[in-house]
């Protein structure tokens, strides 16, 4: 049985998205007249990836107490700790934004 498809798109091209006779997307295949597909997004809907995604909406606290931009002193330490240094360019500084309203 042929099975209804639809295309989506992602930053690695464009899929066409095969449906089961319920209606839900259980596979992905190359755009087909793409000459040079990329296999990197096929794996979309598999539970590998599925169980990786975020269920809600999540917004970093710095952001909400100090707004966009804002990045805590914890995620800043823990990046310069990933690069392996703390003497790195803006290693070990505080990349708060200060309050809305202060300059």
């Amino acid at each position: 049985m042929t099975h209804q498809r639809t295309y989506t798109a992602a930053h690695w091209g464009t899929y066409e998205v095969e449906y089961d006779d319920d209606g839900k997307a259980v596979k992905l295949h190359p755009f087909s007249r793409d000459p040079d597909p990329s296999p990197i997004g096929l794996h979309m809907l598999s539970d590998e990836v599925s169980r990786l995604r975020v269920l809600r909406p999540s917004v970093r606290k710095s952001w909400l107490e100090h707004g966009p931009g804002a990045v805590s002193r914890s995620i800043s330490s823990a990046a310069c700790r990933a690069a392996g240094s703390s003497t790195r360019s803006g290693c070990g500084r505080d990349h708060r934004l200060p309050p809305r309203g202060h300059a």
